[in-house]
């Protein structure tokens, strides 16, 4: 929740029905709401913290739950990233969480106190879909993430992170997935409306989504077969289809080889 700018105070509640909030009459306030349902089973937690999107790294603190915090002391800066942070996952890192499929729903209003209120947000699942169909596909391992996660697979792999495998037998992938980058304020990127909100769509090509499709072959070598941003709105869905063969017939052409006989040619040397 934010006043001029800064932050004039962050909760972190299980119950929001309940919560109360102390304004100065006359003031214009931001509130900016995060929720991901079922949260407390499903993200991982130390003590009453939480991890992305409810985590700040930084000089300032993470809220605890049922507490609320007035001041610039504490801040969730990763609720600017669709990296929620599962249970099982000992790293907060982007790329570790990148592109999970744990609901996110953002909302924002702008409110002036003038007498004691109920103040109601609508939220918007801020997710998308992705759906890839690999046709002429009879060997190998396709490898699915997100550019966020590393520039290579053996990096996003060292990083622990989502990468969905295809394989011959089960050759389609179609997954609902957090978006890069949220519509949150701590990036400096935030909304100023409740419509930004409901069209989210990334604050644009700088933050676009990464596609990456790697591929290991049956003999254990694995090709970086392409790398495609996009830029991805919330709630749609986006199919891709890949034919297999033709992206990795370079590596399966047979090589040949002519021999040339080529005539003797003679020149003087001087000495």
């Amino acid at each position: 929740m934010t006043d001029n700018e800064q932050i004039y105070a962050s909760w972190l509640t299980d119950d929001i029905a309940s919560s109360s909030i102390r304004l100065l009459k006359g003031k214009t306030y931001n509130f900016h709401l995060m929720y991901v349902p079922d949260g407390k089973n499903i993200l991982a937690s130390a003590g009453s913290t939480y991890g992305n999107p409810f985590f700040h790294l930084g000089p300032l603190k993470t809220p605890q739950l049922g507490s609320i915090n007035y001041g610039g002391n504490y801040d969730m800066n990763y609720g600017c990233y669709g990296a929620a942070q599962k249970k099982g996952k000992s790293s907060y890192y982007i790329q570790t969480n990148a592109w999970n499929d744990v609901d996110i729903y953002y909302g924002f209003k702008q409110v002036k106190a003038e007498s004691d209120a109920e103040i109601n947000i609508n939220l918007y699942r801020q997710m998308f879909g992705l759906v890839i169909t690999a046709t002429n596909f009879t060997r190998g391992t396709l490898h699915i993430y997100s550019g966020m996660a590393g520039e290579s697979y053996g990096e996003a792999k060292g990083y622990n992170a989502n990468i969905f495998d295809m394989t011959p037998s089960s050759p389609k992938l179609d997954k609902v997935l957090e978006m890069n980058y949220m519509p949150w304020c701590s990036f400096n990127i935030g909304v100023s409306s409740e419509e930004e909100v409901a069209n989210w769509c990334g604050p644009g090509e700088a933050y676009a989504e990464t596609l990456k499709i790697a591929y290991t072959t049956p003999d254990g070598e694995t090709l970086e077969l392409i790398s495609q941003k996009f830029i991805a709105k919330r709630m749609t869905k986006y199919s891709v289809t890949i034919d297999v063969d033709e992206l990795v017939q370079e590596y399966y052409s047979t090589l040949s080889a002519t021999k040339i006989e080529d005539d003797w040619k003679s020149e003087g040397l001087e000495l």
